[in-house]
């Protein structure tokens, strides 16, 4: 499993961990671009957009390797208010907690932390689709996110 996808399944879990604990239940959450599902209300979609690495001292890797991520939440839900208030919710959980990234023998390999509040951004979108069956609101959540790894 490469270092993003450590990085997405350890968000997703303690983003999940977060949102259930203000009441958020029976939420489905996605991870990634490519599922063969249809979208269901309510559920979370966690995407990494394009991103880079970055050093931390001249001349190469010094005791940390981090890399930013930009990170986007969907939430798709029932009406616009659940959308907004997700994403607030979605918002204060990047602003406010550090997520430690773990492999799956579960190691703490370093820690995934927004750094930067001013990156934190958020829409409501409505439906795209007239089929009332189809229809959901989507809140969509961006931030930059920075990955410090721990020396081995």
């Amino acid at each position: 499993m490469a270092r993003k996808q450590y990085e997405l399944r350890a968000f997703r879990n303690a983003l999940n961990d977060y949102l259930g604990g203000l009441g958020w239940t029976e939420l489905e959450f996605r991870e990634g671009f490519k599922s063969e599902k249809t979208i269901q209300v309510p559920s979370v979609a966690i995407h990494f957009l394009p991103s880079n690495k970055e050093e931390l001292q001249i001349g190469g890797r010094g005791s940390e390797d981090l890399n930013r991520r930009l990170i986007q939440i969907d939430c798709y839900m029932e009406t616009e208010d659940r959308a907004e208030a997700i994403t607030d919710d979605c918002m204060d959980f990047i602003d406010l907690e550090a997520v430690l990234i773990k492999d799956p023998s579960d190691n703490t390999l370093g820690t995934l932390i927004c750094k930067d509040t001013s990156s934190i951004y958020s829409e409501t979108l409505p439906p795209l689709l007239t089929d009332p069956k189809l229809k959901r609101w989507r809140g969509v959540v961006r931030a930059t996110l920075e990955s410090h790894y721990y020396a081995p």
